[in-house]
C-alpha cells in the first residue's frame, strides 16, 4: 500500500488496533518518507460522532469542549481565556493578532467550527470571521448561543457558492478527522485569496518517538501527522511553510508530560451498543478549584507542585504535542 499523501510505500506497524467503539479494529501503517501514521480502513462513521456529542459531558477529551462552549460568553476577553487553555487556540490567536497588527483587518474562515466557541472568541476580538460546519445540529446550537457567525454547508458546496475569497483559513484540530486530506486542501485553496494563509493545527506525531498511535482512536482520527508530513503537503501543493514556535506559550502556561511511564494499552471509549465504557465524572468542587486557580493565575503553581510529587516534567521549547503550520501561497 502507498501513502495517500506522498505516494511512498507504507509499512504495517500493528494489526487489530482497537477503535473508539468496541468491536472496531484497525491496522496502523506508518510512512517512512513523510512520517505519518494511518489507521486503515479509513471509514466515515457519522453515527459515532452523534454518540460522542450525545454523551459529550462525560466523554474524556470532549467534555472540555462543552465547558468552553458554556464559558466563553461569560468572559470579558474570551480569546485570552481560550489561548490560556490549549496550545492550538494560543497558536491561532497569536498568529492572527500579530498579522492584524502588521497588516490591518482581513477576512477569516474557520473550517469545522463545531460548537462555535472559538469562532465567537475571534469575532469578539475584532476579527471578520465566519465558521463553517457540516453539522446542522452544531451550527444551530452555535448560532443560537453566539449569533449569526456560522454557515451550515460542506466545503465543496460553499466553494462553489462563496461570493468572496478569504485571507486566512483556519483548520483547528480538523485534518486528522478527514478521510481525504488532498481533497480538503484542494477545496480550501479554492476559497483562499491569492496571497492568503492556511493555518492548520493537529496533534504532533513528531514528539512521540516510537509510539504506535498517540492520538484519538480511529475512526475519530484517521491520521497522526508530523512536521515532516506537513512539509510534504506544502511541497505537494506549492505552498510556503513555517511553523508556530510554542516557546512563549510554554513559558507562560505550565504543561507537563511523562515519557517515562509506558503508554497504557488503548481502550475503546464506547461499547458496541453506544453506551459509555469510560466516563468522566465532573466534580463541582473540582471545577470550582479550577476556576479559582484560573482567576488568580495559580494554575502554574498548582501544576508545578503536582508534577513534582508525581515525577513529571514540563514542556519547554518550540515544539510540543500540537503543531501549528502556516501555509502561504507564493
Amino acid at each position: 500500500m502507498t501513502c495517500q499523501l506522498c505516494n511512498h510505500e507504507v509499512r504495517l506497524i500493528q494489526s487489530g488496533f482497537p477503535g473508539y467503539q468496541a468491536g472496531q479494529a484497525f491496522d496502523i501503517f506508518e510512512c517512512p518518507n513523510c512520517n505519518v501514521s494511518i489507521a486503515m480502513p479509513i471509514i466515515t462513521d457519522d453515527h459515532l460522532y452523534e454518540l460522542i456529542y450525545q454523551n459529550i459531558a462525560h466523554i474524556p477529551g470532549y467534555c472540555r469542549y462543552l465547558k468552553y462552549f458554556n464559558r466563553v460568553s461569560q468572559e470579558s476577553f474570551p480569546l485570552d481565556y481560550l489561548c490560556a487553555q490549549e496550545e492550538s487556540y494560543w497558536a491561532v490567536g497569536s498568529y492572527l493578532r500579530e498579522k492584524r497588527t502588521k497588516e490591518g483587518s482581513f477576512s477569516v474562515l474557520e473550517i469545522g467550527s463545531g460548537m462555535g466557541y472559538f469562532t465567537y472568541a475571534l469575532a469578539v476580538d475584532g476579527f471578520q470571521i465566519k465558521g463553517i460546519d457540516i453539522s446542522d445540529e452544531a451550527v444551530s446550537a452555535a448560532s443560537a448561543k453566539f449569533g449569526n457567525l456560522f454557515i451550515c454547508s460542506d466545503l465543496e458546496s460553499h466553494a462553489k457558492q462563496a461570493q468572496h475569497l478569504y485571507d486566512v483559513i483556519v483548520m483547528n484540530q480538523l485534518i486528522e478527522h478527514v478521510t481525504d486530506l488532498n481533497c480538503l486542501l484542494q477545496t480550501a485553496l479554492q476559497l483562499l485569496a491569492p496571497r492568503g494563509t492556511l493555518l492548520i493545527t493537529t496533534p504532533n506525531k513528531g514528539v512521540y518517538k516510537g509510539s504506535t498511535w498517540g492520538t484519538e482512536l480511529p475512526p475519530v482520527h484517521h491520521w497522526w501527522l508530523s512536521e515532516d508530513t506537513l512539509s510534504n503537503l506544502a511541497l505537494r501543493f506549492g505552498l510556503q511553510l513555517d511553523f508556530v514556535d510554542f516557546s512563549q506559550f510554554y513559558r507562560e502556561q505550565y504543561r507537563s508530560y511523562d515519557f517515562a511511564t509506558p503508554v497504557p494499552a488503548p481502550q475503546s471509549f464506547l461499547a458496541a451498543d453506544g453506551s459509555l465504557l469510560v466516563s468522566v465524572k465532573v466534580s463541582e468542587l473540582r471545577e470550582r478549584f479550577r476556576d479559582f486557580t484560573d482567576k488568580y493565575h495559580l494554575k502554574p503553581v498548582y501544576r508545578r507542585i503536582r508534577d513534582a510529587l508525581m515525577g513529571k516534567s514540563r514542556w519547554l521549547g518550540s515544539k510540543g504535542p500540537d503543531i501549528c503550520a502556516i501555509l502561504q501561497r507564493n
